[in-house]
């Protein structure tokens, strides 16, 4: 994962120095990717991992105020048994770069770049998407796995916070709330706070608080689709936070992850804070349930 992030940033500085752009254009990649055919699982993880890569440099500033932006060919290879393999050429578009993964086994790396001079660049251009190092990072890849992206703490409270306060905005205003809507929501709410915020960041979190039960369609069931109508199952903000922290713990726990002597990097991890580690025992057993603002109005 560290080369591949070496790589985006060595070939990102080498189209800046080459070109002429003002520092709020792009800098495009375009990246030729087996997306289709039988073949595309392949083509489909390193896509998430070139834009999840993008967005940890995007969250940081970009690289010297400008953002990175992947453009993806399908190579659309087909069923070559019936001679259907074809190509898409990137010619056509307006590119800084054309970049592909470079395979060796299962492994997957950018070609490589001289990036001696770059080192202290890429250290601090490192993002707010998942900036985990050590045991941390591996028990994030480990949820990734399993479908889960907590990001970093202090980013999952603060779209978490954004969601509450936007779906109970639009029921004071006869609203549906919807997957899609909610994120554009969250996407202009949080526009100034955190203007490199993706919407795949928000819908990350998103998914997860579906997965946590926390969101649900208005008949109880799951939400069907992006489109569907869903209700929060608390209005508070920090039972949020505590169901969520739940929810990843739990996953690990599942996972074969010794909780209790991995404490300290998982509290790193979900809390920000390896000194909470005391807290990552208790997140275990259950969240913690706070009073709910309304009860306590009628109350």
């Amino acid at each position: 994962r560290k080369s591949i992030l070496s790589g985006i940033l060595g070939l990102a500085m080498a189209a800046m120095w080459a070109g002429g752009a003002s520092a709020a254009e792009p800098i495009r990649i375009g990246s030729p990717l087996l997306l289709s055919g039988h073949g595309a699982f392949v083509g489909g993880a390193e896509k998430n991992t070139l834009e999840m890569m993008r967005d940890e440099v995007n969250a940081a500033g970009g690289i010297n105020g400008r953002p990175l932006e992947f453009i993806f060919y399908d190579t659309l290879l087909g069923d070559q048994k019936r001679g259907r393999g074809r190509r898409r050429s990137p010619r056509t578009e307006r590119i800084n770069l054309a970049a592909a993964p470079e395979r060796e086994g299962r492994k997957v790396r950018l070609p490589k770049q001289s990036t001696a001079s770059k080192k202290p660049e890429a250290a601090k251009n490192r993002g707010a998407t998942n900036d985990h190092s050590g045991r941390a990072l591996e028990l994030y890849e480990t949820l990734r796995q399993q479908g889960r992206e907590p990001l970093t703490a202090d980013l999952r409270r603060t779209i978490c916070d954004a969601v509450v306060d936007d779906v109970q905005a639009r029921e004071a205003n006869n609203q549906r709330s919807t997957l899609n809507r909610v994120t554009q929501d969250v996407l202009r709410q949080l526009k100034d706070a955190a203007p490199n915020l993706a919407s795949r960041q928000v819908r990350a979190v998103l998914r997860d608080m579906q997965h946590s039960g926390l969101l649900l369609h208005p008949d109880g069931q799951p939400v069907r689709s992006p489109m569907a109508p869903f209700v929060l199952t608390t209005r508070d903000a920090e039972t949020v936070h505590n169901t969520l922290d739940h929810a990843y713990v739990q996953a690990l726990h599942a996972q074969g992850v010794d909780v209790e002597k991995e404490a300290g990097a998982i509290a790193s991890l979900l809390l920000g804070d390896a000194e909470s580690a005391q807290r990552i025992g208790q997140l275990l057993q259950g969240p913690e349930i706070a009073d709910d603002p309304d009860e306590k109005k009628a109350a």
